[in-house]
């Protein structure tokens, strides 16, 4: 895994780069089992829900890139938003598909998910949506008959790191640099 990063690493001078910037992430993988993880408690005049393609207006309110959120519903991910007052505060979306920078290193099976984007918008976090929508996409990916889902959280997150192997059991399957 290291070495096929390391690889496009050193090849990259040999490509012609325009007006582009390199940058080196590096990152922890991990996966969880989504049956292990605990239903949570909703927050009041938090509504959590699966998105659909009616919600796209209200999803550019916090990105303008409603085309990654219309590929999401067209796969048919399991895309789950938070809403306050018909306002979309979060999403989440566990993905069928890899990125495309994590196909040289992850191979997906069947019956496995990536955990490709979350957000909640700053003026609602600390307040536990994020566990209640975390929760509910597992439950779905659960029923829907998935096994394990894989996650990639940048190393210098520490926050995120701590959150999800404490409060969701994520293991670690290797670190990387891109």
């Amino acid at each position: 895994i290291k070495i096929n990063g390391w690889i496009h690493f050193l090849i990259l001078p040999l490509r012609r780069i325009q007006l582009k910037l390199l940058v080196l992430e590096r990152g922890f993988t991990f996966y969880f089992i989504p049956a292990n993880i605990p239903e949570k408690k909703s927050v009041p005049s938090i509504t959590v829900r699966l998105a659909t393609i009616e919600d796209l207006d209200k999803l550019r309110e916090i990105s303008p890139n409603t085309n990654l959120f219309k590929d999401f519903l067209k796969k048919k991910d399991i895309f789950v938003i938070a809403l306050s007052d018909e306002k979309v505060v979060g999403h989440i979306c566990f993905a069928m598909d890899l990125p495309i920078k994590y196909k040289n290193f992850i191979r997906l099976q069947p019956d496995e998910l990536w955990h490709r984007e979350a957000f909640i918008h700053p003026e609602y976090r600390n307040k536990g949506i994020y566990p209640i929508i975390f929760s509910f996409a597992a439950q779905i990916a659960e029923q829907q008959g998935f096994s394990r889902v894989y996650s990639s959280i940048i190393s210098n997150n520490q926050k995120s790191i701590e959150i999800h192997t404490k409060k969701f059991r994520f293991n670690p399957v290797f670190s990387y640099t891109y």
